[in-house]
């Protein structure tokens, strides 16, 4: 599909099918649809699909790992992902790929595209004015979705302020946020107030 991937070494394990990426790792993947279903390759709704301008994650490490019969690739050390309106820097992210089916064969399959990415030790999510810290991110690219847990999350807002609480979750279409605050916890909201 349109994923790429740059690296100073890349080890391609043929029998157990893994992809080992080292040094300067800098890759390009699509994210999957946000609706609830993803298009059939050669269908009239995938046509109209491919009229708009697909998601392109931009990201870089130290290291990749790729584990083509999980769908699943490890980025380690000073991982950085950026996609048009999101940046999301960790210690470590496991990116989650699906496959698109195709219409002709069903059974083949197509282009692997994001569809889930968990960051571990130091998330910091950035979009536009806020930022968003936590110990683990989640992001689900289908409902656009992320959820922020462990240490203190932390949503930093220019124009809403600050909330904290146990979790977090946000949802990017509608600017939506949920704070779970736990047993007993309370949730702290700091707003500006306009003098």
């Amino acid at each position: 599909g349109s994923s790429v991937l740059e690296a100073d070494s890349i080890e391609l394990l043929r029998a157990t099918r893994i992809l080992n990426a080292k040094g300067n790792v800098k890759s390009v993947f699509q994210q999957a649809p946000s609706s609830g279903a993803l298009p059939i390759v050669g269908s009239v709704k995938a046509a109209a699909d491919d009229k708009k301008q697909p998601s392109l994650w931009h990201v870089s490490s130290e290291t990749l790992t790729y584990w083509d019969a999980e769908n699943k690739a490890r980025l380690e050390k000073n991982v950085l992902v950026q996609s048009t309106d999101q940046k999301i820097t960790s210690s470590t992210m496991d990116l989650y790929f699906t496959r698109q089916a195709v219409a002709l064969n069903p059974a083949a399959q197509g282009a692997s595209q994001i569809s889930r990415a968990v960051g571990i030790g130091g998330v910091v999510v950035e979009e536009g004015d806020r930022r968003a810290t936590a110990d683990t991110g989640v992001y689900t690219a289908q409902d656009q979705k992320f959820v922020l847990s462990g240490g203190d999350p932390t949503l930093y807002d220019a124009m809403e302020g600050t909330t904290k609480g146990r979790e977090l979750t946000f949802y990017i279409a509608d600017d939506t946020i949920i704070v779970d605050s736990g047993n007993g916890l309370r949730t702290l909201t700091r707003h500006r107030v306009q003098r």
